[in-house]
């Protein structure tokens, strides 16, 4: 069974932050970030870091699409969102497969 549950959604126009989530996975299923990006221009970087590895995945204006994280079982993982005048949306949501 999968669930998918959003957890932010943003729309904007010529967005310019520095905003950063922490998500824990889960101890037991299977757990991944879905994020569905929207890019008109402007920049506008993801940055998932692997708290107990140091991992480091980056999406770098990244181009219209769906992207897919894992997260680790009952790890923690850091997203970082930069922006400067940027223009589009974004939505990330949750995955859980239980078996």
């Amino acid at each position: 069974m999968e669930k998918l549950r959003t957890l932010t959604s943003r729309k904007y126009y010529l967005l310019s932050c520095h905003r950063f989530f922490v998500f824990k996975g889960h101890k037991k299923y299977e757990q991944s970030l879905v994020i569905n990006v929207t890019n008109e221009g402007g920049e506008i970087c993801f940055t998932f870091t692997d708290l107990a590895t140091n991992k480091v995945i980056e999406f770098k204006d990244p181009k219209t699409g769906e992207y897919v994280v894992p997260l680790t079982k009952g790890g923690k993982t850091k997203l970082v969102i930069t922006a400067s005048h940027a223009i589009g949306s974004y939505s990330i949501k949750k995955k859980t497969i239980k078996e």
